[in-house]
């Protein structure tokens, strides 16, 4: 089990990078980053409408022709944007629950080549 703790305000969001910060824990402690979690917290903060909760709910576009939100969140790891597929329920822009929620992670590459041996599995 993963659990989201909200961090309305961080560095990023101070500065309009981000929408919100969160840090993922789970039984043995926190989470550099969570797919899972993420995937649900852009639903979660599509959905919510209490800017109490989400105090920068009002700054989150909607791009009407693709219908999809996209979401910035901060998390350990760092910036991870998230796109939510979108549908209007009376006069709010909410998550679609029909389309899937994807997201860009931080860049991460090898900044070596490296050789990896792997032993033959015995026969």
């Amino acid at each position: 089990m993963y659990d989201a703790i909200l961090r309305p305000v961080t560095e990023l969001t101070g500065s309009g990078n981000v929408h919100i910060g969160v840090l993922f824990c789970h039984n043995d402690g926190y989470s550099t980053m969570c797919g899972h979690a993420t995937i649900t917290f852009g639903r979660f903060l599509l959905d919510a409408q209490d800017e109490d909760v989400f105090p920068r709910r009002s700054e989150i576009l909607v791009d009407e022709v693709k219908r999809a939100a996209s979401v910035n969140l901060y998390a350990p790891c760092g910036l991870v944007r998230i796109t939510v597929p979108v549908k209007k329920f009376e006069k709010l822009w909410k998550s679609d629950p029909s389309r899937p929620v994807s997201f860009i992670n931080v860049p991460a590459f090898a900044t070596h080549d490296v050789s990896v041996k792997i032993p033959e599995k015995d026969k």
